[in-house]
């Protein structure tokens, strides 16, 4: 994940449970832009809806990769 990255926001069960993924495909999506990433962290900044949001890495997936 890098600063530029196209990512869609999964629910944070999914997060930490990637094989959740199917039972919560019916959410709404939500995407966002990585404006900036912070190497060693596990968290960066997200522009989502107009505001930038500091959000775990681990509820993030690329789209555009």
């Amino acid at each position: 994940m890098k600063k530029g990255d196209l990512v869609r926001i999964v629910n944070e069960w999914v997060g930490h449970n990637r094989w959740m993924k199917e039972m919560f495909e019916d959410e709404v999506v939500e995407v966002g832009l990585v404006v900036e990433d912070f190497d060693g962290f596990h968290h960066c900044i997200v522009l989502i809806g107009g505001k930038e949001l500091n959000i775990s890495k681990t509820r993030l997936e690329v789209v555009n990769g």
